[in-house]
């Protein structure tokens, strides 16, 4: 039995399109931050507690707000596809 044929992994630093990096990434469930920024892939490093602790903050006054305030809305961590025009 052969074995299955996957896509290289993501890499910091990558040239890929859109659908390239969309289809890596749903390779790796266990990946939790990436992002493609004009054609290049970015992956952070992990956060330290001290920032992990004032962003849980930071969110729960965000959603505070947003609670408070007619047709605002917010979310952590979703994933933003921009069409190719975003500057526009």
């Amino acid at each position: 039995m052969a074995a299955p044929n996957l896509p290289p992994l993501l890499r910091d630093g990558d040239r890929l399109t859109r659908d390239e990096f969309l289809r890596r990434w749903e390779e790796m469930p266990d990946l939790k931050r990436a992002e493609l920024i004009d054609g290049v892939v970015y992956m952070p490093s992990p956060v330290s507690d001290f920032h992990d602790e004032y962003h849980t903050r930071m969110c729960s006054w965000l959603t505070f707000y947003a609670v408070l305030t007619p047709s605002c809305r917010n979310g952590i961590a979703g994933t933003w596809l921009m069409s190719p025009d975003h500057r526009r």
